[in-house]
């Protein structure tokens, strides 16, 4: 069952690794569905290369290696999958965050510098409820 795990965790290095250079380049339209093509795509490669290599791909004791394949592919494919979905959920919450958006938009900038003024022109005080509430309290605050 280790031969799994430690694929899965090299595949997610890997994702991790091509992720942050294909968003580096060119960051496309619809991030989400790009992210799960390249998790399918490192899904399908970790699965022939489970298939290709050896059972203790010659380290593992042989207790370790008993379960059969079957289990430790689906073993690997859900640490694989479970390891992706909480990326999602640091990713995608850093990302759309409030204030991680500012600062995106803050670092985008030449001068790298925003007024409270400028702040709250990108983001007009609209009451609302929800996380719309949440901005318009942070913009506020701002504007004092």
């Amino acid at each position: 069952m280790l031969k799994a795990l430690a694929m899965a965790f090299a595949g997610f290095v890997v994702f991790l690794l091509v992720h942050a250079l294909l968003f580096r380049l060119r960051v496309p339209a619809q991030r989400f569905m790009a992210m799960v093509w390249l998790v399918v795509a490192l899904d399908v490669l970790l699965m022939i290369i489970h298939r290709l290599t050896l059972s203790d791909l010659g380290f593992l004791p042989p207790v370790h290696t008993s379960a059969g394949w079957a289990i430790d592919l689906l073993n690997g494919l859900l640490v694989y999958g479970f390891l992706f979905i909480g990326y999602c959920i640091f990713y995608f919450g850093a990302d759309r965050g409030f204030s991680g958006r500012m600062m995106i938009e803050i670092e985008s900038l030449p001068q790298r510098c925003l007024r409270a003024a400028e702040i709250a022109a990108l983001y007009p005080l609209e009451r609302s409820s929800g996380s719309d509430s949440m901005r318009c309290s942070r913009s506020a605050a701002l504007q004092k």
